[in-house]
């Protein structure tokens, strides 16, 4: 909820963690407790988060997440429009990044081209920025996925719960659930393992 999310990132905030983008990565040895907030699918009431992150901006906390985009939920009703696309990107705190476009299982899909290609091209178009990382939807992937997804992407994540290590695998990175039940107890207990 909009009000769990907004007790986290101020809790985020207070504990000196550092939000970062997939852009950040290669300057990451840099980077005092940095970590990355992601939201899978692009839909409307991603504009909460936006907003909330937007609210807590100051000289010492620049606010960042990436909201992974699918194609086909682009300008729906359910679904970020390509002008709050552009306006969320232009931010600076909104890095836009592929879902795919249509958010299939990508190990039963024939053309790779579109499902992965296609939305990146369309998202470059709509924020003027590099898309260099795909969410797997569901998390559902396997090693022609992974084969596929290094022709357009130097980054994906995937479901598996744990927390992504640079040194592990681009294309396989971990990722911490978190709910609409997850309590702001549970929630420092999970950044802070």
């Amino acid at each position: 909820t909009p009000k769990n999310f907004e007790a986290q990132m101020k809790y985020l905030k207070s504990a000196g963690f550092t939000p970062i983008t997939f852009e950040d990565l290669p300057h990451i040895s840099r980077i005092k407790k940095p970590i990355m907030i992601t939201l899978d699918d692009g839909y409307k009431n991603n504009m909460n988060a936006y907003n909330i992150l937007k609210s807590l901006k100051s000289s010492s906390f620049k606010p960042k997440a990436t909201i992974f985009m699918i194609g086909r939920k682009i300008d729906t009703k359910t679904g970020l429009s390509k002008k709050e696309l552009k306006f969320i990107s232009d931010s600076g705190i909104i890095s836009v990044q592929s879902h795919t476009q249509n958010h299939l299982d990508l190990r039963y899909v024939k053309n790779y081209k579109k499902e992965l290609g296609d939305i990146k091209k369309e998202l470059e178009k709509i924020t003027g920025k590099k898309v260099i990382a795909l969410s797997y939807p569901s998390g559902r992937y396997n090693s022609k996925v992974i084969a596929e997804t290094k022709k357009y992407y130097q980054y994906a994540v995937t479901t598996q719960p744990g927390i992504a290590n640079t040194a592990s695998p681009h294309y396989e990175m971990k990722r911490i659930r978190v709910s609409y039940s997850t309590s702001l107890t549970a929630f420092k207990k999970m950044v802070n393992p």
